[in-house]
């Protein structure tokens, strides 16, 4: 069988989730045609789908050194490596896919988060800049870029970046519930509120985020808020525990 006969097969494999067949078919499809790049990008996400990242990096990096590699495989690596906190490694494998694509917005992205985590702010803040200048839209660059303005206790532009984040209307509202999260983390407990109850809207059963949510509630002082949000949640899960010690404590305060 050909290579693309082979590579068709593995995926087929693949999508039914025999992955030991689809990786047999897919290494088979290397071997028959060594520089065929869709075959390696499968082969990888069968290794990704089960969370074996080593061997997906192993399979891309074979990609690389068949001359076989794309501004797509080198980001892959990028995040993959990551992942492995190999930072400097996955640095190199990204700033090559922007040398291939300079207009990739998830590769800034990413190549932000890495910075990030290098503790090299202002470098993130530029990526994630150059992101959104590509794309306006992104919502994990929005996000990450309210994180450094949070970090640099940048008031002014935190406050601006809420508001504009708040009126907008994106296909994935989960954009709320960590926008949320990370007002949170922060003690912006009224933002917080905000985006919770907007996440909400869409989401009414989502149980971590009505706790999230009540608890806020409490923290701004609001406690016939806060103990509607705790039922609430008890209504939908009578056992989740983080609510319960919530309650038991928050009844002990206000006592």
């Amino acid at each position: 069988l050909d290579a693309v006969v082979l590579e068709n097969i593995g995926k087929c494999y693949k999508y039914m989730g025999q992955y030991d067949f689809a990786v047999k078919n897919l290494e088979k499809a290397i071997v028959a045609g060594p520089d065929r790049l869709s075959s390696y990008k499968a082969l990888a996400l069968c290794y990704i789908e089960q969370n074996d990242l080593a061997k997906a990096t192993q399979v891309l990096e074979r990609s690389v050194s068949e001359n076989s590699a794309d501004g797509f495989v080198f980001y892959k690596l990028g995040l993959l490596l990551q992942q492995q906190g190999d930072f400097s490694q996955a640095q190199k494998y990204l700033q090559q896919s922007l040398q291939l694509d300079e207009n990739s917005p998830d590769v800034w992205n990413a190549n932000g988060q890495l910075l990030l985590l290098r503790g090299e702010t202002a470098e993130a803040l530029l990526n994630f800049n150059r992101c959104l200048q590509i794309n306006p839209n992104h919502l994990g660059a929005r996000l990450n870029r309210l994180h450094v303005l949070l970090l640099f206790k940048n008031g002014k532009e935190v406050k601006k970046e809420l508001v504009s984040m708040l009126a907008s209307e994106p296909e994935d509202y989960d954009i709320f519930s960590e926008t949320g999260e990370l007002c949170c983390a922060h003690h912006l407990y009224e933002s917080a509120i905000s985006f919770y109850e907007k996440y909400l809207y869409r989401k009414p059963q989502d149980i971590k985020a009505l706790h999230n949510l009540a608890s806020c509630y409490a923290q701004t002082g609001n406690f016939d808020s806060a103990r509607i949000g705790y039922n609430a949640v008890l209504n939908i899960n009578p056992s989740y525990q983080p609510t319960i010690q919530s309650l038991e404590y928050m009844q002990k305060v206000s006592a």
